[in-house]
């Protein structure tokens, strides 16, 4: 196929698709950018606790839930002293049932390097390469496959 064929036919598709493209655009743009915006706040708020966490004496991290909002408590030593994002609720009924086993240090995160190499060493892996067999020697007077 020519390119020029493949021209005609992509501005043939083009125009007959456009508006249903166009439409779907119109849909999903508004909840994917809030999507986004969300995520975003989210990695914001844990970057911030980190920092905090890395700033005080004998820092650590703790995950809770607030309704269906995720909370990161900063603790020193054993103390609440944070929380990020403000949700206005106070820091002792935030964590009153939670299982402060689960705090984590600053340092068993991982930083931005290495969530990064992390992620391409994750996509590599999972392409698998074949390797090429070895051509067969086949014996000189042994007949061709699918001849008669």
């Amino acid at each position: 196929m020519g390119v020029s064929k493949v021209v005609i036919m992509s501005a043939r598709q083009g125009v007959k698709y456009a508006p249903h493209i166009a439409a779907v655009v119109r849909e999903v743009r508004g909840p994917a950018s809030e999507y986004a915006k969300a995520t975003m706040e989210a990695t914001r708020q844990r970057r911030l606790a980190l920092t905090k966490a890395r700033s005080v004496r004998d820092g650590s991290l703790l995950l809770v839930l607030h309704g269906e909002q995720p909370v990161w408590v900063v603790y020193s030593g054993d103390v609440p002293v944070s929380e990020h994002p403000d949700v206005g609720v106070p820091l002792a009924d935030l964590v009153a049932h939670a299982d402060l086993d689960r705090r984590r240090r600053p340092e068993e995160f991982p930083s931005p390097r290495q969530r990064v190499s992390s992620a391409g060493k994750k996509t590599v892996s999972k392409v698998t390469v074949r390797k090429k067999r070895p051509p067969e020697e086949s014996p000189k007077d042994a007949p061709a496959v699918g001849s008669d």
